[in-house]
């Protein structure tokens, strides 16, 4: 079963009344039923990664120690949101920031993500 109710396609086409709408974020996203964050998370994967950033991921992507030091390091220097440097580093939202932030400033170490085999 999906995570998601909204195909690719609909995504697409509800970001295009996006950019044709003078009404902007919040409007479009009631009318479908949708958070505002949600479709603000659609519209930068989507001008980041093109049509494959509206794919549901099929697993879990893993990423490096150095990866996370560096995001985490940007974020406790000041030079973005979480949404901003969710995007600026190309992660697929900014929990996964927030998450990065939290391990390290508590009593765990920060490691690279275990890779399956």
């Amino acid at each position: 079963m999906p995570r998601s109710k909204h195909t690719v396609l609909e995504k697409l086409a509800i970001l295009k009344e996006l950019t044709q709408s003078k009404t902007g974020l919040r409007p479009v996203a009631n009318r479908h039923g949708i958070d505002r964050k949600t479709l603000e998370r659609w519209r930068d994967r989507y001008s980041r990664d093109g049509i494959n950033g509206l794919k549901e991921a099929k697993k879990n992507k893993h990423y490096s120690k150095e990866l996370k030091l560096k995001v985490v390091h940007a974020y406790l220097i000041g030079e973005g949101t979480f949404d901003e440097l969710a995007n600026k580093f190309g992660l697929r939202g900014s929990q996964q920031v927030l998450d990065w932030v939290n391990k390290y400033n508590g009593d765990k170490p920060l490691t690279a993500s275990p890779s399956r085999k």
